[in-house]
């Protein structure tokens, strides 16, 4: 019942016409359930440790290796439909007046999420959110190692941002009028967003697996993000399990390649990056 619900974002009104029972069941077994499964995170939502090895991603493909060997995942912040109270609404309301909670996510070369932080209100920045979770020390990162983050973050030892200033996204790569690097920042950029890639395509596969997740539900907000963790959980189980499913392509195009362009790639340019992020 739970996974029909949240896989299709089925009511409760529907539900129980669906399954014959009463309202007040129906809630009952459906937080039953979700904190059940959100208490499985520390089993199946793992955070990467120090003896980690390169990703086989990044260690078999020379447009990253070495340049990003010592890179674990990225980490975004994705915006989910929340039920409020009214009194709590404002606070909710994301930068498009939308009532959502920020969720913070880790998310591995392979789409599997290694920590998640939900509940925080819409309007809460990305990186007030990491903050948080830092200082908590809920969410550690081994030393000498670093995540991919974009340029809502701060560039730290620990988190590598883009270049400010340059062009970034991968879909501006794409297009025939900069169909060349105009300079070695640009390169690093279009890199470092093919391999960031990742979190956005599991956030992706995330909400569609999970209708719920597009469209909010109208449980108390303690299930809804409780529902959020057992979402992430079970999104984990079926990775570790199926690998890369229907759902789930490669988290960035081992097609795309620098040929043509005029920019040469070298170790010291992503140790100016990590060391001077205002270049």
């Amino acid at each position: 019942m739970f996974l029909y619900a949240v896989g299709h974002g089925v009511p409760t009104g529907a539900l129980v016409e669906h399954f014959q029972h009463s309202s007040q069941t129906i809630s009952h077994y459906m937080n039953k359930v979700a904190f059940a499964l959100a208490s499985l995170n520390e089993e199946y939502i793992l955070q990467p440790t120090q003896v980690n090895e390169c990703h086989p991603h990044i260690s078999g493909n020379d447009r990253f290796y070495p340049y990003f060997k010592d890179s674990l995942g990225a980490i975004d912040g994705t915006h989910i439909p929340a039920n409020v109270a009214i009194d709590d609404q404002p606070r909710f309301q994301n930068c498009k007046q939308v009532i959502t909670q920020n969720v913070m996510a880790v998310v591995s070369f392979d789409g599997l999420f290694q920590y998640a932080c939900v509940g925080w209100e819409g309007s809460a920045p990305d990186m007030k959110v990491l903050r948080w979770a830092i200082s908590r020390e809920e969410f550690l990162v081994p030393l000498g190692k670093y995540f991919l983050v974009d340029g809502g973050y701060a560039n730290t030892s620990s988190f590598l941002a883009p270049y400010r200033g340059h062009m970034y996204h991968i879909s501006s790569f794409r297009r025939p009028e900069n169909g060349c690097y105009d300079n070695k920042q640009e390169q690093i950029n279009n890199r470092h967003a093919q391999l960031r890639n990742c979190v956005e395509r599991a956030f992706g596969v995330l909400k569609m697996r999970f209708q719920t997740l597009r469209e909010g539900n109208m449980y108390p907000f303690d299930a809804q993000k409780k529902i959020v963790f057992a979402c992430v959980v079970v999104h984990n189980y079926i990775h570790r399990e199926q690998g890369c499913d229907d759902f789930f392509n490669p988290p960035f195009d081992d097609n795309e390649s620098d040929e043509g362009c005029n920019a040469p790639l070298r170790p010291s340019t992503v140790h100016q990056l990590t060391l001077d992020p205002t270049e």
